[in-house]
């Protein structure tokens, strides 16, 4: 028989997320790309050529006004990396946001946005590499001031886009490079105050695109459209998301049959701030899907599909620390994520995959406190397959967190929650930034049900404001978070 124990202390569902270090996903230890040694490196980009050779690059800060683009590569599979390159040729502006993608013929075709001091304007550049030298770079929007936020995407026949954002009109714009020959920059949506962030091609080399509607200076929401190649023709916008959205935290991938998965970070409920929340959809080659919430407070939104497994990855932060989580559903539709790692700054940039392992390219402090660098993690494929629900049923088999009664709390609450074996046992209140604001608990605990009551007050005791909370349960390496709901009368 389990015993319970009350512990008194002056402490809306909307989900439950399951994090664990599951054993049967080994993620190796992050490699730094970079090697700055002094300078911020950030904005990376990577792609896969037919020989599973990465190429890697990214933007290296050496002042306000002056950043370079740099690459490096690995024949390796990520283990090893070639002495970090300049190859923009900039000595007095700052370049930005590099893009790249790889041909049949394993040709490189780069973009990055360049902001031209001396103009006080921006501009995309343009370069490629022949895998001997990189070429000059070359601005493909010259009569286009202003043009920021690039995208690249290649099809399957070598034909090359670029995309861009005007400011100005709030539109987005592209030219595609085909037989050595750069098409008139074209305007898809005369009509719509839209930008595009990521694209995807297909094997019938239609393009899908993940971007965002402006419908107020204040109001935006995530949108689907597509290029069908055959007959040159851009679709509809659909919108596919219903709350307000971030930018620049969204990712496409596509299934097994060809149908689009979106995942991005929206607000979600009330609050000032708004929560945040990592939303998910998906096309089922009829409809779209109702929005799915993985988990709150997240940034930093990736997917990837493989063999029609759903993968995603995100930043939560805990307090002074990021934490990058690793999700994937199993045959129920729930969600399991496993915490890849954490530090006080990590960011996720690209969840993608070669022959043998599934990879998350990174930036953040990781070697050095003060020091941006690019790094690369990876775990094998094969892992890849172990039933998430046998994971499931180990970490249940563990502990049980319920939903906290009452919910909404207005004077006070409890939090129940039960250990099927002992452990050392942390209860703790975060806001919607991630932040403790109160730990209720923190000793070993033995197997047993354990009640642990909350009066909504930080730890000087003074009464929270009204919004989310979340509370958070971690037992060795086990934990479970919950969101509530505070209402002060």
């Amino acid at each position: 028989m389990k015993t319970k124990f009350v512990f008194s202390l002056s402490f809306l569902i909307i989900f439950i997320v399951i994090i664990f270090t599951a054993t049967a996903q080994q993620w190796a230890q992050p490699i730094n790309i970079s090697n700055s040694g002094y300078y911020d490196d950030h904005f990376p980009d990577i792609c896969i050529d037919t020989n599973d050779v990465l190429h890697c690059v990214w933007t290296r800060k050496f002042s306000s006004t002056l950043r370079k683009i740099y690459y490096s590569k690995s024949s390796n599979h990520g283990e090893n990396w070639t002495v970090p390159q300049n190859i923009s040729n900039n000595y007095q502006n700052a370049m930005f946001r590099p893009k790249i993608v790889c041909g049949s013929d394993n040709i490189l075709y780069l973009c990055y946005d360049c902001y031209d001091v001396a103009g006080q304007t921006e501009y995309i550049y343009f370069q490629q590499y022949d895998g001997n030298n990189w070429s000059v770079p070359v601005n493909i929007t010259e009569n286009y001031p202003s043009a920021t936020n690039n995208v690249i995407a290649i099809d399957n026949n070598d034909r090359v886009y670029v995309f861009w954002a005007m400011p100005w009109d709030v539109k987005f714009y592209y030219r595609y490079l085909e037989n050595g020959n750069w098409s008139d920059p074209i305007c898809p949506y005369t009509n719509d105050y839209s930008s595009i962030f990521d694209v995807v091609v297909d094997n019938d080399n239609n393009l899908h695109c993940i971007g965002v509607h402006y419908l107020t200076s204040e109001i935006n929401r995530k949108i689907y459209f597509k290029f069908d190649r055959t007959n040159e023709e851009w679709s509809e916008i659909t919108e596919i998301s219903n709350e307000n959205t971030f930018v620049n935290q969204e990712d496409i991938a596509l299934d097994a049959y060809e149908n689009p998965h979106c995942v991005w970070g929206q607000e979600h409920g009330q609050g000032s701030p708004p929560p945040h929340a990592t939303a998910y959809t998906f096309y089922n080659s009829i409809n779209w899907s109702e929005p799915e919430i993985i988990v709150e407070d997240p940034g930093y939104q990736c997917i990837d599909i493989v063999e029609n497994n759903i993968f995603i990855v995100d930043v939560e932060k805990q307090d002074d620390d990021d934490k990058v989580v690793f999700y994937r559903k199993d045959e129920f539709g729930e969600w399991y994520g496993e915490i890849v790692y954490t530090c006080n700054r990590v960011e996720p940039w690209k969840l993608f995959y070669d022959s043998k392992y599934l990879y998350i390219l990174l930036s953040g402090k990781i070697d050095n406190e003060d020091i941006l660098d690019i790094y690369i993690t990876k775990t094998p494929l094969d892992s890849l397959t172990t039933n998430v629900s046998k994971i499931k049923s180990i970490v249940a088999e563990q502990l049980v967190l319920e939903q906290n009664y009452p919910n909404p709390l207005i004077s006070n609450t409890k939090i129940t929650f039960e250990l099927n074996k002992g452990g050392n046992v942390m209860l703790m209140i975060l806001n919607v930034q991630g932040y403790i604001v109160k730990k209720l608990l923190s000793r070993k605990l033995e197997q047993g049900t354990y009640i642990v009551e909350w009066d909504g007050t930080d730890i000087n005791n003074n009464k929270l404001s009204s919004g989310y909370y979340y509370y958070r349960l971690i037992v060795d390496d086990q934990q479970k978070t919950r969101s509530l709901m505070l209402m002060n009368e």
